[in-house]
């Protein structure tokens, strides 16, 4: 008896390690890091068996992935990880990332790349700059990082500097990476000396990378998720990889150098990661952290500036205020606690009011007098209504940049676009007429 009461604590206590998030504003917390490495990598410790299990086992992350340097890998290696990953992952408590770095060194810079099917290199000629890479990343679905930024810049060429066209698919840039923390990778200097020392993060968001804010280990040590207390912080409502890559996808996630720190940062109901419309907003700030530490300074970015600073020398930080937006910008802030440790959110972006958004029929409308698009947010259907005289294309596109939708749409009609089957998330209808090409958000609930 006295046995089966000790294995009936072991259990529960096994349970409660992996069941404990944090919830905020309706989201849960989950903490992991995806950028990591095992001796597939050649220059690292451990296999990628151990490194999943530790991470799960001993250092008792929500989710962990690996990202094996490309020019390591071979396709026995990238098929055998592939289904090491798939059997460490356990739904609703533990989460695993399969996926590779490109690692231009001293070049074009280090990018991780997850959710594909196959994998490419730096060796290879088609993928041997940033733009070919980028070009790849969008036609396998892949979900990428900026890695280390800074550190790979030998012929100040690295990511191209964010001058090239921004693709969806790159969601994210790493703030910290390994133990260095924000002093670093993002409060710097940047690429350019002439932009008001704006970081590289901001460099990037000012040209129009809509990327959140990330870090990772880069664990090369077999101790994953112990060489640090730093973490990625994903809002999700489960910890399953459904969940976790819509958090990614949507930009829901920020980074931070607490590991029990909790974050929430919105404007007009709209979590970190959104875009929302130009004019005066509602903000909500609410932060707390699972060891009770007291939060010193609280900041307001706007375009990398700091706009407001409130001191709230709390445990529990709750803000609100209004805002006055335009289209254009972008906001995120960075909370600071009494031992130093920061969480910097990923940003909310404002959009141009291009076009007016109504309710007529009890269904919001977004529509310009010559297009109307409802309902939005949307489920089973989404309907497009020309009113205008000519002939359009309608194309829909998930937040991955994939076309799941197209169509030509006679004038002065109607046309429904069945959507039961699309993940829930962010989604763009382009419309293109004889005015040109115009883009509109829906989300799907």
């Amino acid at each position: 008896m006295l046995k089966y009461y000790f294995l009936t604590i072991i259990i529960l206590l096994r349970i409660s390690l992996y069941s404990q998030s944090p919830n905020i504003n309706g989201y849960n917390v989950y903490y992991g890091s995806i950028h990591n490495h095992s001796n597939f990598s050649s220059d690292a410790k451990g296999t990628p068996l151990e490194a999943f299990a530790y991470a799960r086992d001993t250092s008792h992350l929500d989710f962990f992935g690996l990202s094996e340097h490309c020019i390591y890998l071979t396709q026995e290696k990238w098929d055998t990880l592939k289904i090491i990953s798939q059997a460490a992952n356990r739904d609703s408590s533990f989460t695993s990332f399969c996926g590779f770095e490109w690692t231009s060194s001293a070049k074009y810079g280090h990018i991780s790349i997850f959710n594909t099917d196959s994998f490419t290199s730096i060796l290879d000629p088609l993928t041997d700059n940033f733009t070919e890479i980028c070009q790849w990343i969008m036609k396998h679905n892949g979900l990428a990082f900026f890695n280390h930024p800074g550190r790979e810049n030998g012929t100040n060429e690295e990511f191209m500097h964010f001058e090239t066209k921004p693709i969806p698919n790159i969601v994210g840039m790493e703030l910290w990476n390994r133990n260095i923390g924000f002093s670093h990778f993002y409060q710097n200097d940047g690429y350019s000396a002439s932009d008001g020392n704006k970081g590289f993060y901001d460099e990037a968001l000012i040209r129009g990378w809509r990327i959140g804010t990330e870090g990772s280990e880069d664990n090369h040590w077999a101790n994953w998720g112990l060489y640090s207390d730093f973490r990625t912080a994903l809002l999700a409502k489960a910890n399953t990889k459904k969940d976790l890559l819509d958090a990614y996808w949507n930009r829901r996630f920020y980074s931070t150098l607490d590991k029990n720190l909790a974050l929430s940062f919105m404007l007009q109901n709209s979590e970190m990661g959104d875009s929302v419309v130009e004019g005066t907003v509602l903000l909500k700030i609410e932060a707390f952290d699972v060891d009770s530490e007291v939060f010193t300074s609280v900041i307001l970015k706007r375009n990398g500036d700091t706009i407001k600073v409130w001191t709230p020398n709390s445990k529990n930080v709750s803000i609100t205020d209004s805002l006055k937006c335009v289209g254009g910008e972008y906001y995120y802030v960075i909370v600071t606690q009494e031992d130093g440790n920061q969480a910097i959110s990923s940003p909310i972006f404002i959009k141009n009011e291009r076009v007016s958004l109504h309710d007529t029929t009890k269904t919001n409308v977004i529509s310009n007098h010559r297009f109307a698009i409802s309902p939005n947010p949307f489920q089973d259907r989404i309907s497009i209504h020309n009113y205008s005289n000519e002939t359009i294309s309608v194309s829909l596109y998930s937040i991955t940049g994939v076309c799941v939708y197209n169509a030509e749409l006679l004038s002065n009609s109607l046309i429904p676009i069945s959507t039961a089957l699309f993940p829930t998330g962010c989604y763009f209808v382009k419309i293109v007429s004889d005015r040109g090409c115009e883009l509109f958000e829906a989300y799907k609930k």
